[in-house]
């Protein structure tokens, strides 16, 4: 009978130890997923340093002439666009008139050409790979490769298409609006979603 009741406290003893042990486990896995729930999809990208091709309407375009390489503090607008891409994303490249739509809607704007700047990055794309997807869907805003996957990885390697909204704030620091995936976006409604954050 000794025996059945030191066998009976033994393992009442070792659930409780190890539902014990559980549950700072189960705290600790949902404190990192709340802390990675917190980080917005593009804060990696504010101070990353991109690699601007040698083209001197992309350098105008984004007014930082006379750079090999820049922020996107650096672009001289009140918000920034950049769009996700991959040459071969077939919801890319579906998209690419649209997208193409929205840039001339802005190029076109008195009011928001100088203010609202676009630029589309290339993930795991060559330099080759980006130039042949502008030539192939007329693309006229900047396109810049990201042949290692480098500003990819910073993403948390997101989906592609993918857009990320940057808007100016008073002290000249960014803060992100739009951070989402998803591609075939009305031109129109989407500067008008856009404009909101002016």
């Amino acid at each position: 009978m000794r025996y059945k009741i030191d066998i009976s406290l033994i393992i009442v003893t070792l659930i409780f130890a190890l539902s014990f042990i559980l549950s700072f486990t189960i705290k600790d896995l949902d404190a990192q997923q709340n802390q990675k729930s917190n980080n917005v999809v593009g804060d990696g990208l504010i101070g990353a340093n991109l690699q601007l091709p040698d083209n001197d309407s992309y350098k105008s375009y984004l007014k930082v002439a006379g750079k090999k390489s820049f922020t996107i503090s650096d672009i001289a607008a009140d918000i920034v666009i950049v769009q996700i891409f991959s040459m071969y994303c077939p919801h890319c490249q579906k998209d690419a008139p649209n997208m193409n739509s929205f840039f001339n809607l802005l190029k076109n704007s008195e009011s928001y050409k100088d203010r609202i700047k676009l630029i589309g990055i290339g993930a795991g794309n060559s330099s080759f790979e980006v130039d042949f997807f502008r030539k192939t869907y007329l693309v006229e805003f900047p396109l810049l490769d990201d042949q290692d996957f480098k500003i990819h990885k910073l993403l948390g390697e997101v989906r592609t298409p993918y857009f990320i909204g940057f808007k100016r704030l008073k002290d000249g620091s960014l803060k992100i609006f739009l951070s989402e995936a998803g591609g075939d976006r009305e031109p129109k409604a989407f500067l008008d979603q856009i404009i909101k954050q002016l």
